[in-house]
């Protein structure tokens, strides 16, 4: 018997601890409910704090800012600073100012043919187009008993090239003609009636130039059927006429309107232009770098050029 009892008062003693763990969770939210109350009301009075010194920090920033404006402007009679001209000019200045310039130096090539591999490699070449040549004509030899030149490709490919060559010259006549005649009526001061003229025809020219170049070479190289090499030569000879012309008046417009401004630059000459047709370059200028004239180039130079091989 007294197990049992002992054992019915373990039990009774479980259920009492079980009833009472309810109760102490519940009193201590309810002693730590004053605690997270006053930690809140702290928090927010912290906040409130925080703004008013804000506040007053921003307000007397901005007060501090309206008297120095207040202080730094003119007085009655006095007129408003402006930006002196000459600030302009120089800032527009570089702009138009601005272009590649040409300086002598070494070309791709020189500076590669400085190097003893490549000129190795070039002789190379120079020497396998050499056997070559001296195969074929061996073969010709032995096999035909002459020289069988095959040119048959080759004026087929340039077939019709007198008609290719007659296209050409209006090209270049009004490459040549038009862009300067227009360029020289446009800067050529006049009164304004008769400038706006000169300057219409200017534009009328400009025109009648693009026109040709664009609407010439195609038509005759589709009616005539031209063969592709004849065909090439037009159509090339129209994309550099373009560009030639329009890095003329590109180039040459600023020089002129500094020329009117009072820089001292004067119009482009007819010559400059004429070489600049002919000189392998995309960039109008009125002279170009030359380090030596072809007349006084010494022999052995020209020949250390065209044969590097040999001793000079």
């Amino acid at each position: 018997m007294e197990p049992r009892a002992a054992r019915s008062r373990r039990r009774a003693g479980s259920r009492r601890e079980q009833e009472d763990r309810p109760s102490g969770g519940g009193n201590a939210e309810a002693l730590g409910g004053p605690d997270l109350v006053q930690w809140t009301q702290h928090m927010e009075a912290v906040k409130a704090q925080l703004l008013e010194q804000a506040q007053s920090q921003l307000q007397e920033l901005l007060d501090r800012a309206m008297s120095e404006a207040v202080q730094s402007y003119p007085p009655q009679g006095r007129p408003l600073p402006t930006i002196p001209p000459d600030s302009l000019n120089n800032i527009q200045k570089p702009s138009l100012k601005k272009g590649k310039v040409f300086i002598n130096r070494k070309s791709l090539l020189d500076e590669l043919m400085e190097v003893q591999h490549f000129r190795t490699i070039y002789h190379m070449f120079i020497a396998g187009l050499c056997v070559f040549i001296i195969s074929t004509v061996a073969i010709d030899l032995i096999d035909e008993g002459r020289l069988m030149l095959e040119f048959d490709l080759l004026i087929f490919s340039f077939g019709q090239l007198p008609l290719a060559l007659m296209t050409w010259t209006p090209m270049f006549l009004s490459t040549l003609l038009a862009p300067y005649q227009a360029l020289w009526l446009w800067a050529r001061p006049q009164a304004s009636g008769v400038w706006a003229l000169g300057a219409g025809l200017g534009c009328v020219l400009l025109a009648a130039h693009t026109a040709v170049l664009g609407i010439l070479p195609v038509h005759v190289a589709v009616k005539y059927q031209l063969p592709p090499a004849s065909s090439c030569v037009l159509v090339f000879e129209q994309v550099r006429f373009l560009m030639k012309s329009y890095s003329f008046l590109r180039e040459a417009v600023p020089g002129i309107l500094r020329a009117k401004g009072g820089d001292g630059v004067r119009a482009p000459s007819f010559s400059s232009y004429l070489y600049f047709l002919f000189c392998p370059t995309l960039i109008y200028r009125e002279t170009y770098p030359r380090p030596w004239a072809a007349s006084s180039m010494p022999v052995s130079s020209w020949a250390a050029s065209v044969f590097p091989s040999l001793p000079t």
